[in-house]
């Protein structure tokens, strides 16, 4: 259990993107289109912010070692 002051937990950005592409495409479904469009935008930044630090190919090369 996480307290106010505590850390959040961890979400893999990769799962988090791949989540939220779904709900943007559910969004599209119901009609809400600028919700979508936000939520896509959102994850897109996160993909390209993953991407940019190099935490991708870290996380990566870690899963190859086990």
């Amino acid at each position: 259990m996480t307290g106010e002051t505590g850390e959040p937990p961890y979400v893999d950005p990769e799962v988090a993107v791949e989540r939220a592409m779904r709900r943007a495409a559910w969004l599209l479904g119901q009609g809400q289109a600028a919700e979508a469009a936000a939520l896509m935008r959102a994850a897109e930044a996160l993909e390209r912010r993953w991407t940019e630090t190099g935490m991708a190919a870290s996380m990566a090369e870690r899963g190859r070692r086990r």
